[in-house]
């Protein structure tokens, strides 16, 4: 009796994580275009990068970082999940996360990022051997697909009888 309870808690506790996890994530399939700098010495060096930042299932992926130093999708976690009213008096909601991953080498890719809307801005950083190696700084939009085109409607022509036209009622 004791395991067909503890059986039957089990799986309502998971029907009920599993609903609560579906509506989870705010930035599931989104995409930012970025310009990065890469700062040395406290100053961003002289040419942008530009590079694009997906979201997808709790995981993020840069264009740029899997390139140059090999890291795909990347967990991270969300750290505040807030909404504010502006000057405006429109509603905005901001997204702080933060994430991190080591690969075989002792290499460390950490990221940090803020989006308040459509607007992101944060910081990446690779370590090596828990020594700074490179660290980029970075802001950006959230990519938009393209506007739906508007059709013309072609205008009606409608034919109008004159009265010498109009065929005589019976």
């Amino acid at each position: 009796m004791q395991i067909k309870l503890g059986v039957l808690f089990f799986l309502v506790f998971s029907m009920v994580s599993c609903k609560v996890r579906k509506g989870g994530d705010p930035l599931n399939n989104r995409s930012f275009t970025i310009s990065m700098d890469e700062i040395r010495y406290g100053q961003a060096a002289s040419k942008l990068v530009d590079d694009k930042i997906r979201f997808k299932k709790g995981r993020m992926y840069s264009d740029f970082i899997f390139k140059k130093f090999g890291y795909a999708w990347v967990r991270y976690r969300i750290t505040v999940d807030t909404t504010f009213i502006d000057s405006t008096g429109a509603e905005i909601r901001q997204i702080a996360l933060q994430g991190n991953e080591t690969n075989k080498t002792n290499q460390t890719y950490l990221f940090e990022l803020l989006t308040q809307e459509w607007d992101i801005e944060g910081t990446m950083r690779i370590t090596l051997n828990d020594m700074p190696k490179k660290y980029y700084d970075f802001v950006g939009r959230e990519k938009r697909g393209k506007p739906q085109r508007i059709r013309k409607t072609k205008p009606i022509l409608e034919y109008i009888p004159t009265d010498s036209e109009q065929p005589a009622n019976p």
